[in-house]
């Protein structure tokens, strides 16, 4: 289970991935190259030995869209010479960044693909490899939360991991969903939830006083996935190996009037 350590969410800022020794990545110049895809580099420490190892992302494209990879193989060697080589599942634009994200003053992995062309969720995947000793850190799993649309164009969510509950006006749409025949004048034709995604970003966070997290955000919905209502924010810690959620934020979307 995640355990809960909220603190003020005014408390925490982003990390600048430029602030992650080694998040800017290059290219192999020597790969053979794909309409689509080259393999993204680094040579950096990741064991904690003090000396720079060799992190590869590389990509397997299907023939008929060289775009979206089929499979996504990390690899990394040390540099006393041991090999690892990790396959995670297809996806779009696939990204690593490097960094300490559990606050042992190790550098760790974290590999994250989008789940399809034009999409804003991802798959996201982080590894130790403090003492040469390949580790799944695993990432948070997203926020649990209920929802329903309500009369009068309104509209609740809650999260369930905190018990803070949130409601929203959305009279400003009533035309649309009146069209769509969720509403009749104000009256919900049926019972019906949000949309809540999964994770749109995972990313690097540090809050007051130097400690390292995550931050993840989850966008919610209404009448189809278009309709965006708003975004989740939420911030983890590592806690002994257990990922502890330290505060989250509701931000609704500003409407165009």
């Amino acid at each position: 289970m995640k355990k809960k350590l909220l603190i003020p969410f005014g408390m925490i800022f982003a990390l600048s991935l430029s602030a992650i020794t080694g998040a800017y990545a290059t290219e192999d110049k020597k790969e053979k190259k794909t309409p689509a895809y080259k393999a993204i580099k680094h040579k950096q420490d990741v064991t904690g030995d003090g000396r720079a190892d060799y992190v590869t992302l590389n990509g397997k494209p299907y023939d008929e869209d060289p775009h979206f990879l089929k499979e996504i193989l990390l690899k990394v060697k040390t540099s006393e010479g041991k090999k690892f080589n990790i396959k995670f599942e297809g996806g779009h634009q696939p990204k690593v960044v490097i960094g300490d994200l559990n606050g042992d003053s190790v550098n760790d992995i974290l590999v994250s693909a989008k789940t399809g062309e034009g999409s804003d969720t991802s798959h996201y995947h982080l590894y130790s490899f403090k003492n040469g000793i390949e580790t799944d850190l695993g990432v948070p799993d997203p926020l649990t939360v209920s929802s329903q649309f309500q009369e009068d164009y309104q509209a609740f969510l809650k999260i369930e991991n905190t018990n803070e509950s949130y409601s929203f006006d959305l009279a400003s749409r009533k035309r649309e969903y009146n069209s769509l025949g969720l509403y009749q004048n104000g009256k919900l034709n049926e019972p019906m939830e949000l949309q809540v995604m999964p994770y749109s970003s995972l990313k690097p966070v540090i809050l007051e006083g130097g400690r390292k997290g995550l931050r993840g955000v989850q966008r919610f919905c209404g009448a189809g996935s278009k309709d965006t209502i708003g975004y989740i924010h939420s911030v983890w810690v590592d806690d002994n190996g257990e990922w502890t959620l330290a505060g989250t934020e509701v931000k609704q979307v500003k409407e165009d009037k």
